[in-house]
């Protein structure tokens, strides 16, 4: 028994190979095209699903208050359509309800719901989402407060985002979540120095 023979490689599959490398080096330009330098709605380089970035620029366009909650619901449910597991789109979702609505509805509670099953703790949009809830704390659901309150407790260890929480906190109109924040120590109570 002879020792194999090594096999050079086909001319047709380098061939093959660089042309799918090209087309890979074309895909990644056009993506990034859209998402960075084509005018927003443009292009479709993520179809069937709508590119994340390119959605975020079209929505400062065509809402750049971020007022408009029938503009902000559509943009947000093409975020959760083309990213489910990404928080940002559930949190626009139930911006988005309240502004059409001037109260949580079901599917703005479901979405703050939906947004502590997927991230417990929200990392940079964390001061944001829990200021939404203290601003809505009466429409809120008791475990989506719940989560809330687990999420202060973790912004608070760090001097950074309780110094940041205690300067958004006064802006805070619902008083069911102002007396929160007061007992979770993150507005300081009437009266007393903290």
């Amino acid at each position: 028994m002879g020792t194999p023979q090594k096999m050079a490689p086909a001319r047709g599959n380098i061939w093959v190979l660089g042309a799918i490398g090209a087309l890979g080096a074309a895909y990644g330009i056009w993506l990034f095209a859209e998402s960075f330098v084509a005018p927003a709605g443009c292009c479709g380089a993520t179809w069937p699903l709508p590119n994340p970035m390119q959605q975020e620029r079209l929505i400062e366009q065509q809402d750049p208050q971020g007022r408009d909650g029938a503009r902000q619901r559509a943009a947000a449910l093409n975020l959760v359509r083309s990213q489910p597991g990404e928080v940002s789109g559930w949190l626009r979702l139930a911006y988005a309800d309240r502004l059409l609505h001037g109260h949580l509805t079901a599917e703005g509670q479901n979405a703050l719901d939906i947004s502590y099953s997927i991230t417990p703790y929200a990392g940079p949009r964390a001061i944001w989402r829990v200021m939404f809830i203290l601003n809505n704390w009466t429409g809120a659901p008791d475990r989506v407060k719940q989560d809330a309150i687990e999420e202060i407790t973790i912004l608070k260890s760090d001097p950074d985002h309780k110094f940041m929480l205690r300067q958004q906190t006064p802006t805070v109109t619902d008083p069911n979540g102002r007396i929160t924040a007061a007992l979770f120590g993150v507005l300081p109570l009437p009266g007393l120095d903290s």
